[in-house]
């Protein structure tokens, strides 16, 4: 078989096949990790800055502002479930920092 059809098999494979399929998976993390991480961190926390290892491991492809929604969802979700509790919310930034700086250290 020659390399250059080979080559544009292998080409057509990842194009075709691949990307799409990695792309899909992809939004599907996404859209779970809206739903549950705020969800799974609020029952699993007796503080917001409790944790910050293991929220920083599951938020290791999130840009900071992406980790901001998602603790200021798990905020909501903190104040109907327990509102008065609130010592629990409105550390956004300082949690959003902590976790933001152990990423780029599990990164580094």
């Amino acid at each position: 078989m020659d390399q250059t059809k080979i080559l544009e098999d292998v080409r057509a494979l990842i194009k075709e096949c691949l990307i799409p399929r990695i792309d899909k998976l992809e939004a599907e993390v996404h859209n779970m990790r809206q739903v549950y991480w705020p969800v799974c961190t609020f029952f699993s926390e007796s503080g917001p800055m409790q944790n910050i290892h293991e929220k920083s491991v599951l938020l290791l492809d999130c840009e900071k502002d992406e980790i901001r929604r998602l603790i200021r969802k798990k905020n909501v979700l903190a104040k109907r479930l327990t509102p008065t509790e609130s010592w629990r919310m409105d550390r956004v930034e300082e949690e959003t920092h902590a976790i933001s700086e152990t990423v780029k250290k599990l990164l580094a």
